[in-house]
C-alpha cells in the first residue's frame, strides 16, 4: 500500500486548486482529507478492491473517517462529483447526524 505522501503526490496537480488549497505544495504538506479538508489520514479506495480496484496511488485517496464512510457506496464519476462538492460543513453535518442530530427537529423548533 502506498504511503500518504505518495498518494498526495499522485493527486496534487489535479486536486489542489479544486479543493481550495493555496498551492500544490500546501496540498502535499498537509495531513488533510481530500474531500472535506479536515484532518484525515485513512487510505480509501476509489474503486473497491472487491470489484477489481487496485491498491495503486491512482485508485487511492486520503479521507477522514466520516468522508470515508460516506463515500463507501460511490465510485467512478459519482465519487468524483461527490469529492469535488464535499465541504467541511457536509462532513460536520454527516458526523452530527450519525450521533443522533436531526436537522428536521431543529427546523421545527424555528417555525
Amino acid at each position: 500500500m502506498p504511503s500518504e505522501l505518495a498518494i498526495r503526490a499522485h493527486w496534487a496537480k489535479r486536486l489542489w486548486a479544486i479543493k481550495g488549497f493555496d498551492s500544490e505544495a500546501e496540498f502535499l504538506e498537509r495531513g488533510t482529507c481530500f474531500a472535506c479538508g479536515m484532518d484525515g489520514s485513512e487510505r480509501a479506495h476509489i474503486v473497491a478492491r472487491s470489484v477489481g480496484g487496485s491498491d495503486g496511488c491512482e485508485n487511492l485517496h486520503i479521507l477522514c473517517g466520516v468522508c470515508h464512510k460516506d463515500s463507501e457506496y460511490l465510485d467512478g464519476e459519482r465519487y468524483m462529483a461527490w469529492l469535488v462538492q464535499r465541504s467541511p460543513v457536509d462532513r460536520l453535518m454527516s458526523g452530527a447526524i450519525r450521533c443522533g442530530f436531526n436537522p428536521a427537529t431543529m427546523m421545527q423548533l424555528n417555525t
